[in-house]
């Protein structure tokens, strides 16, 4: 059987990748994974669990916005990891999951990871920073960082 490792954030978004966390791991069971999932709290899990658990499974799976999936790339890199990622965008916006075309329904998203084909993704580096979407600076940087959760919930891009 092969090892997963799914890492939620629950606070992502709407919350809907964790309303729908059974389907998502029953899903990844009858694919014939043995999942482990890591439920964040603050925003150094991701790290956290990738250096505890991600030597030891097949594939890396993190649920969650566009925040998530970067500490997630960011920390497989520091750590050396060249494990296949899915990624179930779960976030208020998945700027990152819409421009490659993803799926953003979290089950559906489940689907495309359990059925789709691995692909190479480039990885960027700035100034001692990992990216693997958007690299900014200026006046806007913090913007997305510094924006409520609750008020993204409630407006979506709109909030930034």
């Amino acid at each position: 059987m092969k090892k997963l490792l799914l890492i939620l954030n629950p606070i992502a978004g709407t919350k809907k990748a964790a309303k729908n966390l059974t389907e998502i791991v029953s899903l990844f069971n009858r694919a014939e994974y043995d999942v482990r999932v890591y439920v964040t709290s603050v925003q150094t899990d991701v790290t956290k669990a990738i250096k505890l658990f991600g030597k030891k499974v097949d594939l890396i799976v993190c649920c969650g916005g566009d925040g998530t999936m970067n500490e997630t790339i960011t920390a497989m890199t520091v750590n050396g990891l060249k494990t296949p990622i899915g990624y179930i965008p779960a976030g208020s916006t998945n700027d990152f999951a819409s421009s490659l075309h993803l799926q953003t329904d979290v089950v559906k998203a489940t689907k495309q990871i359990i059925d789709g084909v691995p692909k190479a993704y480039d990885i960027g580096k700035f100034n001692g920073q990992h990216f693997c979407y958007v690299a900014s600076f200026g006046m806007f940087t913090k913007t997305s960082y510094n924006t409520p959760q609750n008020i993204k919930n409630a407006f979506g891009h709109v909030a930034y």
